[in-house]
């Protein structure tokens, strides 16, 4: 037994040597104890025996000894084994207190580390509301060092005194209830340092029962850093949604399909909508008004990923149309995947009409430049031609006076001079258009010329055309020659007519621009203001825009060839445009045209005068000197004023005439002088006879006039002219009024 205890925990070779041995010997003893016993069994007390120097003499008292000692040892052994046993108990028990209080000691040392190294503060409390546990964050956090904290009231040492009430009557609560407000979860509230400052704090407090007692850990971050970074981000996106809401551009945002989800308030009201949801809620493919813009705008997004100065027309809420100009980028997410639309949209309608505006008025200066162009041109042709119409109609003139009715070459002298005259009258067409003819104006009633010339209007239009005209008995005066303006009204019916040949209606119309009978939007505005308009409206074939960019150009026509000259319409604009109006045309293919002159009125009544007509050329006695460079007309000239009675004295340049008109000894009554000469103009030769013989009358004659001083003279009535070309009888007629002083028609 000794040895068992001595080597029980002995785990080496010697050790279980010595246990076996131990063993073995304990065996030996049990077995002899056994075989004693058995022995002693087996004699009775008084029982002889032969004795032998080897006899054990088994007597009672002897097995009473060996039942004994058996008792003895066997109770040994128990009590050894107990005390073995109580023994290797102790000993596992010291182990394994030792190693708890080694992982005890680690886990304390662990969990000073985490909360020594913990980012945010940690500070532990007691039921008591004293502090226990203070990490070095705390002492950062807070300025109050472990030592200095420990022990002190929570409230009092983190707490603003304004939480402090709210506080304890938690922690009361707590106690009472097992509940509390702030537990377990996660706050932000303000705390306080040392020196009293205040900043914002992120707080959970966790609850522990050790025992009867509570104790409450404290888990805090500072939000200082966070809230400047939140109120910066919050600032940011304040200052990017005032710009959002308050950039003078429409700024949108829509999904890949289409939806809107975000607009600003610039673009809601471009569009004419009440708020911006309503907006939103209108597809975007609903806003334009062409979707071939939309497939544009989404070819040109997929070929760049961005759309620039895209320029589409948009439908507003209530129909109206607007010009929008568009750049739109595309947002992307990792994959490249569109997500989003951010877009900025600009109303350029107005920027797109005055553009168009410049185009007109550019379209406008070319076509008057060109029509200057041409008009230098056609007064050019129109003066020589004038020369030799004048020639022409004044012999053929002669000849049917002197030619018997029966005669043959009557007829052919006539047709001479029938080409004559309407050779006459395209030179005056040339002239209106290039504006070189001169005017004779005065104020009168627009409805009045177009009263006295309705038969005449209505035979043109033709017996298919539904003729109507619609006078305002209100219109104003206008100065305008009548016999001008009769041209106008019957080459723009003329142009009506041809442009019904199935028939439809035409319709004349005057009307004061600005007045309430006037039709509203319908002026441009070089018309708009003291105006007089003279409309006409036909529902023919209408034109194209090609047609009406060519409308006013000399031999401009549609017609087939031998229909008409190209003439009509450029006069129409000459004599408007020298009575110092305008002509604007309206047409669409297929829905007519409307032509409206404006005049310029005037705030004066109309004086109506009688026309005296002369049948037969005066004659005269007079001396008259005739000045023309032209050899052909200065002889026809003195032809015909010497078969009317006059004494005629002739010269081919102004320098001559003076030479002539410096003779005293001479007597001169008039002088009738071309108004375009090389070297000495009319006008020239005018004042220079002025000088030499005052009071000494004039009579100025030209194929056009471009002496702007002489047509304002015959305007006013303070210069006489005659238009080449002339007949016989209209030479010697005008001549007659200008020594007689009288106005002869």
């Amino acid at each position: 037994l000794a040895l068992a205890f001595r080597f029980r925990s002995d785990v080496t070779a010697r050790g279980r040597l010595l246990k076996i041995l131990s063993a073995t010997v304990m065996g030996g003893a049990i077995v002899g104890m056994h075989y004693t016993a058995m022995t002693a069994a087996r004699f009775a007390p008084g029982h002889s025996m032969k004795e032998s120097g080897l006899a054990i003499d088994a007597t009672g008292d002897l097995g009473a000894a060996v039942a004994g000692s058996t008792i003895l040892a066997i109770v040994l052994g128990l009590i050894g084994a107990v005390i073995d046993r109580n023994i290797q108990s102790r000993t596992a028990f010291t182990a394994q207190l030792a190693e708890r209080t080694a992982l005890l000691t680690k886990s304390e040392q662990q969990y000073r580390l985490i909360v020594d190294t913990a980012l945010d503060a940690v500070i532990t409390m007691s039921s008591a509301g004293l502090i226990t546990d203070w990490n070095p964050q705390a002492e950062k956090l807070f300025g109050w060092t472990r030592t200095e904290a420990i022990g002190r009231r929570m409230s009092e040492t983190i707490i603003p005194p304004r939480y402090r009430v709210a506080h304890e009557r938690g922690l009361t609560r707590f106690f009472e209830t097992g509940e509390g407000p702030v537990l377990n979860t996660r706050i932000e509230i303000s705390a306080i340092r040392r020196d009293g400052a205040e900043f914002p704090v992120e707080l959970a407090i966790s609850p522990a029962q050790v025992g009867s007692e509570w104790t409450f850990s404290a888990f805090i971050r500072d939000l200082t850093d966070r809230n400047v970074a939140a109120e910066a981000v919050r600032a940011g996106e304040q200052r990017y949604r005032e710009l959002f809401e308050d950039i003078p551009v429409g700024l949108y945002r829509s999904t890949p399909e289409g939806q809107l989800v975000d607009v600003n308030p610039t673009m809601t009201a471009m569009l004419g909508y009440p708020d911006n949801e309503s907006l939103i809620n209108t597809p975007a493919i609903d806003l334009y008004v062409d979707p071939a813009d939309r497939d544009r705008w989404t070819a040109e997004m997929k070929r760049n990923g961005v759309v620039r100065n895209f320029d589409i027309r948009m439908r507003r809420r209530d129909g109206t149309l607007i010009w929008a100009r568009e750049t739109t980028h595309a947002k992307r997410i990792a994959d490249g995947t569109i997500v989003l639309f951010e877009g900025a949209i600009e109303d350029i309608s107005e920027r797109i009409a005055a553009e168009q505006r410049l185009r007109a008025s550019e379209a406008q200066l070319r076509q008057a430049l060109k029509m200057e162009a041409v008009g230098q041109l056609a007064g050019g042709v129109a003066h020589d031609f004038n020369n030799l119409l004048t020639v022409i109609l004044s012999y053929s003139s002669m000849l049917l006076e002197r030619i018997d009715r029966d005669d043959p070459n009557r007829d052919d002298v006539s047709e001479i001079a029938t080409a004559a005259d309407r050779a006459a009258g395209l030179t005056r067409q040339l002239l209106a258009f290039g504006r070189k003819q001169v005017m004779n104006p005065r104020v009168l009633n627009i409805n009045t010329v177009i009263s006295d010339l309705e038969n005449i209007l209505r035979r043109l239009a033709g017996e298919d055309v539904d003729f109507r005209m619609v006078l305002d008995p209100g219109v104003a005066a206008i100065r305008a020659d009548p016999g001008q303006l009769e041209q106008v009204l019957m080459n723009l019916v003329v142009n009506a007519r041809d442009a019904m040949p199935s028939g439809g209606r035409l319709t004349i119309s005057t009307f004061n621009a600005g007045s309430p009978e006037a039709p509203a939007g319908i002026l441009p505005e070089s018309c708009q203001g003291k105006f007089v308009v003279l409309s006409v409206a036909d529902t023919g074939s209408g034109m194209t825009a090609e047609v009406q960019q060519r409308l006013f150009d000399p031999f401009f026509t549609t017609k087939e060839p031998g229909r008409g000259t190209g003439l009509g319409l450029s006069t129409v604009y000459g004599i408007v445009k020298q009575s110092g109006g305008e002509v604007v045309a309206e047409s669409e293919l297929g829905r007519g045209s409307t032509f409206r002159v404006c005049f310029p009125r005037l705030e004066i009544a109309v004086q109506e005068t009688a026309l005296v007509m002369a049948t037969d050329a005066p004659r005269g006695t007079e001396s008259i000197l005739i000045v023309e460079d032209e050899d052909i007309l200065r002889a026809l000239g003195e032809r015909v004023l010497t078969r009317y009675g006059y004494t005629v004295l002739s010269a081919s340049n102004g320098a001559d005439a003076v030479a002539i008109a410096a003779d005293n000894g001479l007597t001169l009554h008039a002088v009738v002088t071309d108004v375009v000469m090389p070297g000495m103009t009319g006008r020239e030769l005018a004042e220079r006879l002025s000088q030499i013989r005052p009071g000494l009358r004039i009579l100025f004659m030209s194929g056009y006039m471009d002496d702007e001083v002489i047509r304002r003279g015959v305007q006013r009535g303070e210069a006489a002219f005659l238009q080449k070309p002339f007949t016989p009888a209209e030479l010697a007629r005008k001549v007659r009024e200008v020594l007689d002083g009288a106005s002869v028609v």
